[in-house]
C-alpha cells in the first residue's frame, strides 16, 4: 500500500471538487432519521419513531433536491435518471437487504432461542457462504454468455422459496436443516450481486460510470442499514411471544423482498434481451455476419492415423504455426503446434525459453536424426486431445474472448455438425478489425 502511494500515478484526469458540508449534514440526518425510525417502530415509542422517520425523509428529499443544483454534488445522481440502472441498484440492495439481515437474525435465533453456542451457529452458516464463493465464479461465467437474463430471476426464485421454507420449518429446531436451506439463500444472492452490478453499470455511459459506481457502492451502505435495522425490528415481534414467532416474520419477509425482486428482474431479462438484438455497434454487426469471411476455409489437417513427421510436414509446407487433427467423420480429434513439436525434439518443458532449443539448429545431425524419429511416433501422443474450437455462427466478441481466455493464437471453426470448415487464428481476427477503419483503406 505504502509502495503504491509512491509508484502509481493517476491516469484520470482530476477535478478537484469541493466538499459540500450542508449536503454531508443532510445525508448524515436522513440516515439517522430513517434508521432509527426503523429500528424503534417495533418496540418503542411508535409517535416518535414515526416523527423522526418522516424528518429522515425530509432530509433526504432536502439532499436529493440539493445534489441537482449544486455545481460539486456529494453523490451525482445522474446515473439514475437511467431507468435500467436505476432498477439495477433497486435489485442490488433487495438482494443486500435480505443477505444482511438474515446474516444477523439466523446467528440470534440460534443462539438466543436454541441455545447453540456461538461457533455451531456460525458454522451453520459456513456451509452456504462457501458455496457462494463458487457459484459467484460460475455467476460471472454465466453471465458473460447470456447476459443477467437467467440469473436474477433464479437468484429471487431461490431466496424466496427457502426463506419461506426457513419460516414454516424453523419449529423443528434441526441445525442441519436449517444449514441445508440457507445455503439457496446465500447462493442465490450470489447469482444475483455480481451480473446486476455489471448489467447495470453498462447501461451507463463512460463519463457517467464513475458516479454509477459511486451510487452503486452507496446503496451497499445504504443495505447493510436498511436491512439490518428493519429485521432486526421485525425479529424483536417474538420478545412479546417467542423468539419463533419473530424469526418467522423476518424470513417471510424477506421472502417477501425477493418477490419484489423477482418481478423487477423480470425487467431486467426485458432489457437485457432487447440491448442484445437491438444495440449491437455497427462495428461488430458488420464483423459479426459470419466468421467465413474472416477464416481460412483451406483446412490444412492430417489424420488421426498420420505421424508426427507428416504434421511437420504439412506445416512446413503450407507455412502454418499449427494444423488440426482430423478424425474420420471431419471432426476434430486434436491440434498440433509447432512448438507441441519443437519442444518435444529439444526436450524442454512447455515454459522453456527459445535459447534452449538453439542446439537443434547448430547440430544437423541431430536435428535429422530427432525428424527421423517423430515417424514412429503417432500423432495424437503430441497433439493437444481437448481441442478448442469455435461454432462457424458464433460472434466475434465470443472469438476475442475465448482466444484471450485459452492464449492461443489459432481456434478450428465447427459448422453445426462438428466438422471443421475453416481455421481462424488471431491474425485474420486482427486484419478483419482494421480493415474496417477508413485509414487503412487504399483509395
Amino acid at each position: 500500500f505504502i509502495s503504491a502511494a509512491f509508484i502509481l500515478g493517476d491516469i484520470a484526469k482530476l477535478t478537484h471538487p469541493k466538499l459540500d458540508v450542508l449536503s454531508t449534514i443532510l445525508i448524515g440526518l436522513a440516515l439517522i432519521g430513517i434508521l432509527y425510525g426503523i429500528s424503534t417502530a417495533f418496540t418503542g415509542n411508535v409517535v416518535i419513531s414515526a416523527i423522526t422517520a418522516v424528518l429522515g425523509i425530509l432530509c433526504l428529499i432536502l439532499f436529493l433536491r440539493r445534489q441537482s443544483r449544486i455545481e460539486h454534488p456529494l453523490i451525482d445522481l445522474r446515473p439514475l435518471s437511467i431507468r435500467p440502472f436505476a432498477v439495477g441498484v433497486i435489485i442490488n440492495m433487495l438482494s443486500l437487504i435480505v443477505i444482511f439481515a438474515m446474516n444477523i437474525v439466523m446467528p440470534i435465533y440460534l443462539q438466543s432461542a436454541l441455545g447453540v453456542p456461538a461457533i455451531f451457529a456460525s458454522l451453520t452458516l459456513f456451509p452456504a457462504i462457501l458455496l457462494s464463493c463458487i457459484i459467484s465464479v460460475v455467476a460471472g461465467r454465466v453471465y458473460d454468455k447470456h447476459g443477467p437474463g437467467v440469473l436474477l430471476p433464479l437468484g429471487f426464485a431461490c431466496i424466496a422459496v427457502f426463506t419461506a421454507a426457513l419460516a414454516g420449518l424453523i419449529s423443528t429446531g434441526s441445525l442441519l436443516l436449517f444449514a441445508v436451506l440457507y445455503i439457496p439463500v446465500i447462493c442465490g444472492s450470489a447469482l444475483i450481486i455480481g451480473p446486476v452490478q455489471s448489467f447495470a453499470l453498462s447501461r451507463l455511459s463512460y463519463e457517467m460510470n464513475p458516479h454509477g459506481v459511486i451510487v452503486m457502492s452507496t446503496g451497499f451502505q445504504i443495505a447493510g442499514c436498511i436491512g439490518s435495522s428493519l429485521f432486526a425490528g421485525v425479529y424483536t415481534i417474538g420478545a412479546v411471544s417467542a423468539a419463533e414467532t419473530g424469526f418467522s416474520a423476518a424470513a417471510l419477509l424477506a421472502a417477501l423482498l425477493a418477490v419484489v425482486g423477482f418481478c423487477c428482474a423480470l425487467y431486467i431479462r426485458r432489457v437485457s434481451r432487447q440491448a442484445q438484438q437491438e444495440e449491437k455497434p455497427a462495428a461488430e454487426v458488420v464483423m459479426e455476419n459470419t466468421l467465413s469471411s474472416m477464416m481460412k476455409k483451406d483446412v490444412y489437417s492430417v489424420p488421426e492415423s498420420a505421424s508426427v513427421l507428416d504434421a511437420v510436414r504439412c506445416m512446413v509446407e503450407h507455412k502454418s504455426s499449427g494444423i488440426p487433427v482430423l478424425s474420420a467423420d471431419g471432426r476434430a480429434a486434436g491440434f498440433i503446434s509447432d512448438g507441441d513439436v519443437i519442444r518435444y525434439m529439444a526436450d524442454v518443458n512447455a515454459d522453456a525459453p527459445v535459447a534452449s532449443m538453439y542446439p537443434l539448429w547448430k547440430n544437423k545431425e541431430l536435428l535429422d536424426a530427432k525428424l527421423a524419429g517423430l515417424s514412429q511416433i503417432p500423432i495424437m501422443q503430441l497433439a493437444t486431445e481437448k481441442v478448442v474450437s469455435v461454432k462457424l455462427t458464433a460472434g466475434v466478441a465470443e472469438v476475442f474472448t475465448l482466444l484471450s481466455d485459452k492464449r492461443i493464437k489459432k481456434v478450428p471453426v465447427e459448422d453445426d455438425t462438428g466438422k471443421v470448415v475453416g481455421v481462424l487464428s488471431r491474425s485474420d481476427v486482427l486484419r478483419a478489425m482494421l480493415a474496417q477503419s477508413p485509414l487503412l483503406k487504399k483509395e
